[in-house]
């Protein structure tokens, strides 16, 4: 059994494919790593919050579905001290879009030359033109998207990655 997504997360489930691990930034519930690994989609997962209280709901949705074991957890702003190694698909969504730009301004997200640059893939809610704005300038590639409606609003998921274009 699997968590039912939202028609917004469920876009951006749609849009990972057997992949390896995932890190989803600003979890809030774990509902989507929760499903991507019990869907198989990925092998492993890593949740991050920057407040205790939504990390520690994670945690128990995980447990309840069998994964406490399987996701890392990490109380942390952003990306600071996630472990990037074996991530390869980074989603950020339910923020901002300049919050977005300011998390994936990583030097680490831009590793191309090594042949480790994970896909973001991002949902942002507000300022969807700057961060395409701060994408394009920034030598990432846009490489798919969608969207997404619930609530009578429509939701924009963006894929990208690095590429020093």
């Amino acid at each position: 059994m699997k968590p039912i997504l939202t028609p917004r997360l469920q876009c951006i489930a749609d849009m990972i494919e057997n992949r390896g691990t995932v890190a989803d930034i600003g979890t809030d519930h774990a509902y989507l790593p929760i499903y991507l690994l019990k869907s198989g989609k990925v092998r492993s997962a890593a949740a991050t919050d920057i407040n205790e209280g939504p990390l520690e709901r994670a945690r128990i949705n995980a447990e309840a579905y069998s994964l406490g074991d399987s996701i890392d957890f990490y109380l942390t702003d952003g990306l600071c001290g996630v472990p990037l190694t074996d991530v390869t698909d980074i989603v950020i969504c339910g923020m901002g879009g300049e919050l977005i730009a300011r998390i994936i301004d990583d030097p680490r997200l831009k590793n191309a030359e090594s042949g480790h640059s994970p896909r973001l893939i991002l949902q942002p809610m507000s300022a969807v033109a700057e961060l395409r704005q701060y994408l394009a300038k920034n030598g990432f590639e846009i490489t798919d998207g969608g969207t997404a409606q619930a609530a009578g609003k429509l939701y924009q998921c963006i894929v990208c990655r690095f590429c020093k274009k």
